[in-house]
């Protein structure tokens, strides 16, 4: 079975490499992965090719350290001695995130990153706002069957905030938003100008000589005098009666007469 015997190398591999990165701890000696991997086929009279590989949503999921595949795949097929077979094991999972941009964050440019454990996982890059409508964290990837991840903001690249929780499920191959922050630093519209003391006080005084100059215009008119077209308007209290302008005739007269005689 090319499976169990590919297994068995990769086990033996990934001891060698526990004991070589701490062999200064435990005092063992160093090994060469090579030689002994020389050896454990030599022994099973086969040559091995061990090649890693990231499983990604569409692949079937196999917990990091298994055999995914093999060549050649059919275990029913005889191999003979010193024919060489490949083996592919999970070294990783390999995957993408997808948010959405907010368009109200306090600048319309800004940092977009990703952290895990208190750590940046992922730098990702400047964005602006007015040009991009949603973003891809591109191949990242993990060794973690399930990874929680949070997306932050900043307008400097110091001061981040959280925009939203991920939770990264390799199993599955789904990545899901579970929470999304509202409380980030917003754009603020900026107040329209209101006038000053001194402009107020200057739009009094005008409005207030125009209802002046109105007024004045107003009183000079003739009060006989037709507003509208400057025509005379009757009026009955100016008119002389007929009998009034007989005494004053008379009395004219009388004036005359008594005037003669006298001289």
């Amino acid at each position: 079975d090319f499976t169990k015997i590919s297994t068995e190398i990769f086990k033996m591999k990934m001891k060698m490499n526990s004991v070589e990165q701490n062999s200064d701890e435990w005092g063992f000696e160093k090994m060469d992965n090579k030689c002994e991997e020389k050896k454990l086929t030599k022994k099973e009279g086969l040559i091995v090719e061990v090649e890693d590989v990231m499983i990604t949503a569409d692949d079937k999921f196999y917990p990091v350290g298994t055999v995914t595949n093999q060549d050649p795949k059919s275990s029913n097929k005889k191999v003979l001695e010193g024919e060489t077979v490949k083996i592919y094991v999970c070294k990783g999972y390999k995957f993408d995130v997808d948010i959405d941009l907010p368009d109200d964050f306090v600048t319309e440019t800004y940092y977009v990153t990703l952290w895990a454990g208190g750590k940046m996982f992922n730098e990702g890059s400047k964005v602006n706002s007015s040009e991009l409508r949603t973003y891809k964290f591109k191949d990242l990837t993990t060794d973690s069957e399930k990874l929680d991840l949070k997306v932050k903001i900043s307008a400097d690249g110091t001061d981040e905030q959280n925009l939203y929780d991920i939770v990264v499920d390799n199993k599955d191959g789904r990545v899901r938003i579970v929470k999304e922050y509202d409380d980030y630093d917003k754009y603020q519209e900026p107040e329209s100008s209101q006038p000053t003391s001194s402009d107020e006080l200057t739009n009094s005084q005008n409005n207030n000589s125009n209802s002046s100059n109105q007024s004045s215009a107003t009183s000079d008119l003739d009060p006989d005098e037709n507003p509208e077209d400057g025509t005379q308007t009757d009026n009955p209290e100016n008119e002389i009666p007929d009998d009034n302008q007989n005494t004053a005739t008379e009395l004219e007269d009388n004036t005359t007469d008594i005037g003669t005689q006298a001289q």
